[in-house]
């Protein structure tokens, strides 16, 4: 985060340190976003300034989590040996599904949390972040590999077919 005073800025700001100029650590959530946060007339960030940075931080993260729950579904399936089964397909298509949501609409969620915050606030909020187009397509053909291997469990009944030995 980038917070710029009224004296100047400094990068690689915390937002929960109230000194930004000593570091006292613990964790930190990294974007390669650049959010901005422009202090108010008394050189201070306000509570809904800090919760709005929170959550530009955080809207990635909650995606997350629930592509990554698909994904280890999916390879908990492929270690007891089931492959091309109608389930995993499903749980393929779930992670694709996510990341090109993830791809395409965080980063204007993230663009709408600033927006409010700056609207509530007494500081102002920016973000600049960019749909990754090459995520995005990355995502579509996990969908596609997914609908193929979907249309391939359909055709076969057999419950032998998909398991390797």
């Amino acid at each position: 985060m980038i917070l710029h005073r009224n004296s100047g800025y400094s990068e690689s700001t915390i937002i929960s340190e109230v000194d930004d100029r000593q570091y006292f650590g613990g964790i930190e959530i990294d974007s390669e976003d650049e959010v901005h946060v422009w202090t108010n007339e008394r050189d201070e960030v306000d509570l809904f300034a800090r919760v709005g940075v929170v959550l530009i931080y955080g809207s990635l993260i909650v995606p997350e989590l629930f592509a990554y729950w698909f994904l280890s579904k999916l390879f908990s399936n492929v270690q007891k040996g089931k492959l091309l089964i109608e389930e995993n397909a499903n749980l393929l298509w779930m992670y694709g599904g996510i990341q090109f949501s993830i791809a395409f609409f965080v980063p204007y969620i993230k663009v709408l949390i600033a927006l409010l915050t700056s609207m509530v606030s007494s500081n102002r909020v920016s973000v600049f972040a960019n749909p990754s187009v090459s995520f995005a397509l990355s995502s579509v053909v996990l969908m596609v590999v997914a609908y193929i291997i979907g249309s391939e469990s359909q055709s076969r009944k057999e419950p032998g077919d998909h398991r390797m030995e």
